[in-house]
């Protein structure tokens, strides 16, 4: 009887574990805490708090041993083991607070008049047509171990700048694009390692494997270096805060203060209002932005996990905030010369995590490594901007016919490599020692293998026809052109 007893009360005990458990995120004020991305840290996959902060902890996904890890650049990390989750209704997560020099309450209407200031001044102040100098810097790691490098300095152009959405992203009328002048390659990644395929896209047997669904991930490769931070840039400048049209979409909270010199700046919180998607904007999430009251102009705006329905990122065809294959933070940089407002930067973090979803809903075009979750891929892009030159019309109608399509999703520029100029930049974000030992091969130097793959035209294209390999091989020779275009009063 003694054994019946203890196996009734096991099997009891198993079957409650077994139940899916509902937890509650909230602020120490009792706030809902929707949308935060929990990590199981030890499998690599993530759940999603829904919009009032509810999140399943279902046994057929997590184990006894899993420590759950639930991080945001708005609150401070907490890693609580699963079991002890299982008795509990909800959980306090603190909110990262800024240090403010002075301890003042803002109503909600200071913020929002704030942010209204600053739209219309973003709006009207952003040079129309500019050139400017570019660094951009792009790593892929997996298993904390740099794979591939990708750089290029040249000239960046941003042309009939506009807040106009299209109903495609590719059928935007603002045009940034780049001239290459020199650029650095290291080697692809081994394509009989498990990480990638061929430098080709896996065609999936008919009937295998749906496209764009979670299994697919695990197969598809696709070859291009997907440059994508300028496009997410691009749809915070349409459908964020930063656009005075889409003011009325987002709830705002000034979370802190701080003064630079004689500049007073603002941190605002925004967040998109449950009712504002997927309809009335393409953007959802929850960021901040940094503004000079002092210039009236924002100088930067970050966004963790958002979910872009307009540059697709990276998910599609969707009507409600779902998990996210990847955690992500973009962060954009802006500065103001001669009263006209330019971009800076613009920062991509991202690492690739399981959802754990059963449906459809992924652009797998963004998936360009095999196995992301299983060798926890990560890709950082960098973007700087310097040198910046306002052209008018007239020179812009010299310009455009140098210039390639319309481009700024993808830069797939050859041009020399320069040791020179690639000694002088600045690796931010980047630890220099660790990439140059780790993509290092036998006999074969980082620099060496820039040497080898700078020019060659099929290291992305194989089996384009000979115009194409012409046109994308000459691009750096049209910069002196440019140049003498620029300088000319």
């Amino acid at each position: 009887m003694k054994y019946c007893i203890v196996f009734f009360v096991l099997l009891l005990s198993l079957s409650t574990i077994a139940q899916e458990h509902k937890l509650q995120l909230k602020t120490p004020d009792g706030e809902p805490i929707g949308y935060l991305t929990v990590l199981c840290e030890k499998r690599h996959f993530c759940v999603l708090s829904d919009a009032r902060g509810w999140i399943s902890l279902d046994s057929k996904y997590f184990q006894a041993g899993d420590t759950l890890c639930f991080t945001s650049m708005f609150y401070h990390e907490l890693k609580v083991p699963y079991v002890d989750l299982l008795g509990k209704q909800e959980l306090l997560l603190q909110p990262v607070v800024m240090k403010m020099d002075e301890v003042v309450v803002y109503p909600t209407s200071a913020a929002e008049e704030m942010v209204r200031e600053m739209a219309e001044s973003f709006s009207q102040r952003y040079a129309e047509n500019y050139a400017a100098s570019l660094t951009y810097l792009r790593t892929v790691e997996c298993n904390d171990r740099y794979r591939e490098f990708y750089g290029l300095q040249g000239l960046y152009f941003s042309i009939d700048f506009n807040q106009t959405g299209r109903k495609l992203f590719f059928m935007d009328k603002h045009l940034l694009t780049c001239l290459p002048v020199t650029v650095m390659r290291s080697n692809s990644l081994a394509e009989d390692s498990d990480k990638v395929l061929s430098r080709s896209s896996v065609i999936l047997p008919p009937g295998s494997i749906s496209h764009f669904s979670v299994e697919s991930m695990n197969v598809e490769y696709q070859t291009y270096p997907k440059q994508t931070a300028l496009s997410r840039k691009r749809t915070l400048e349409i459908y964020s805060p930063l656009n005075p049209k889409q003011l009325k979409n987002f709830t705002y909270a000034i979370s802190d203060f701080y003064k630079r010199g004689n500049e007073k700046i603002y941190v605002i919180f925004f967040e998109t209002k449950d009712g504002a998607f997927s309809s009335r904007t393409k953007v959802y999430g929850k960021g901040m932005l940094y503004y000079n009251l002092t210039t009236r102009m924002v100088e930067k705006i970050v966004m963790e996990n958002h979910q872009d329905q307009y540059a697709m990122f990276p998910r599609w065809k969707v009507d409600r905030m779902i998990p996210s294959a990847t955690r992500h933070i973009l962060e954009v940089s802006y500065v103001c010369k001669d009263d006209r407002i330019f971009t800076k930067s613009v920062k991509m973090d991202v690492e690739w995590v399981d959802p754990k979803v059963e449906y459809d809903f992924y652009f797998f075009i963004e998936n360009a490594r095999r196995k992301p979750f299983e060798n926890h891929l990560k890709q950082y892009d960098y973007y700087e901007f310097d040198n910046f030159i306002v052209f008018d019309n007239h020179k812009k109608k010299q310009i455009v016919p140098y210039l390639y399509y319309h481009s700024w999703e993808e830069f797939f520029y050859l041009a020399p490599f320069d040791p020179a100029a690639w000694e002088k930049v600045k690796w931010t974000g980047i630890d220099k020692k660790r990439l140059f030992l780790e993509l290092s091969l036998p006999g074969c130097s980082l620099y060496q293998q820039a040497e080898k793959n700078a020019l060659d035209v099929k290291f992305y294209y194989r089996d384009c026809e000979q115009w194409f390999y012409d046109r994308i091989s000459n691009l750096y020779r049209r910069v002196p052109a440019i140049y003498k275009i620029l300088q000319e009063k």
